[in-house]
């Protein structure tokens, strides 16, 4: 296979992450019952405020009714018996479970091309930071673009936090400082799940600290402060970086790996050179080791959830779940849309780093032009 297939496949993958994750999230909540505008406004809401939304927000395609007339299902936007409305006309509300076969047909065509209009409006708005307002529960109100500023910052810093204690682990085992014995105590703590780490982190700060004691607001400017909680994300970081195994998986599959470089008859000729054996082995062994990181950091990213749940740290991850909770979908889509973008830049970076790894392993070295000896003999 070319070497170039895979930084190429990557890049694809890197390019409609951020696409795919918001069209699954919409395909999921249109496949649900109701339609998203009657979620937002049920029955009993004003009409008007209904219309509103889904205006707002690209709920409905503009020839969604006239393809819903045709076989006399009235508007998306009619949700109960409107005695006025029919009079001038307009279809009787028909619920779900009495559409005929024709017209469940239509409503399902309808609601697919509502989805795809939603979601390239959608997409249209999020390129510029543009989400909208909560719509529903805690959310109503909010400004969607300064939830997710208040939150990243905190993500950021608590998987920077853990893949610094990974990445370290990692260069320690390559270089050889890191003792082997070391390894069964990182096994051993990295059988404990995130969760119940989280959880003894977090008695451990309420109990002895009633707290975070250094935590800070930032004001951004937004109409949502940026909360800092430095201890919080500290523990919370170290904690997110030994439980699952991921520092001991990461640092057990870089010594595993370079034992067996090692074992390659090309470093015993460098070593009989002179040359040093991890400036012959990293060249070789890098595509691996970034692979291998971008898969724990991956797990990080997942287990970010879990952890700013558990530490109340106000991040995308502590956004997301009680979005979901609460029904947000809007809000819902910014967070998850978030976390598509961390996973597209981390498959970015692999692409670039095998893209140079195999510029730097197939360049060939510079050989000076000797003049041979006959020659030189002969101009004597």
């Amino acid at each position: 296979m070319a070497w170039w297939i895979r930084p190429l496949v990557r890049l694809l993958a890197a390019l409609s992450l951020p696409i795919l994750v918001p069209a699954i999230i919409t395909l999921v909540v249109w496949m649900l019952p109701g339609t998203l505008a009657s979620t937002i406004c049920p029955p009993g809401c004003a009409r008007e405020a209904r219309e509103t939304t889904v205006q707002e927000y690209h709920l409905q395609s503009p020839w969604s009714d006239d393809i819903r007339a045709s076989v006399g299902l009235a508007p998306l936007t009619v949700v109960e018996d409107n005695p006025e409305a029919q009079e001038e006309g307009e279809p009787a509300y028909v619920p779900e479970d009495d559409y005929t076969t024709g017209q469940s047909v239509v409503a399902t065509a309808s609601a697919t091309l509502d989805a795809g209009y939603f979601l390239v409006n959608w997409l249209r708005r999020a390129v510029v930071l543009d989400f909208g307002r909560g719509k529903v529960g805690t959310y109503t109100a909010f400004e969607i673009s300064d939830l997710i500023w208040s939150a990243l910052p905190n993500t950021m810093l608590l998987i920077g936090t853990a893949l610094t204690l990974v990445m370290g682990g990692m260069v320690l085992a390559a270089t050889g400082v890191l003792p082997k014995r070391v390894d069964n105590i990182l096994q051993g703590v990295g059988v404990i799940p995130a969760v119940f780490m989280a959880l003894f982190v977090y008695a451990i700060l309420q109990i002895f600290m009633g707290g975070d004691p250094f935590a800070f607001d930032v004001d951004l400017g937004t109409s949502e402060p940026l909360a800092i909680q430095p201890l919080a994300i500290l523990f919370g970081g170290l904690a997110l970086g030994l439980a699952d195994g991921a520092a001991s998986g990461a640092v057990i599959g870089t010594r595993n790996l370079f034992e067996s470089e090692v074992k390659q008859r090309y470093i015993g000729i460098a070593v009989l050179r002179g040359e040093s054996v991890l400036g012959n082995a990293l060249p070789n062994l890098l595509p691996a080791l970034v692979g291998q990181l971008r898969g724990r950091v991956l797990h990080l990213v997942s287990g970010t959830v879990i952890v700013e749940l558990v530490l109340q740290i106000n991040g995308l991850g502590d956004l997301l779940w009680n979005s979901t909770l609460d029904k947000a979908t809007f809000v819902i889509l910014a967070a998850a849309w978030g976390f598509s973008l961390i996973s597209a830049l981390l498959l970015l970076i692999q692409a670039l780093s095998e893209v140079g790894v195999a510029i730097l392993v197939r360049r060939a070295p510079h050989v000076p032009v000797a003049v041979p000896a006959t020659a030189a003999v002969e101009g004597a």
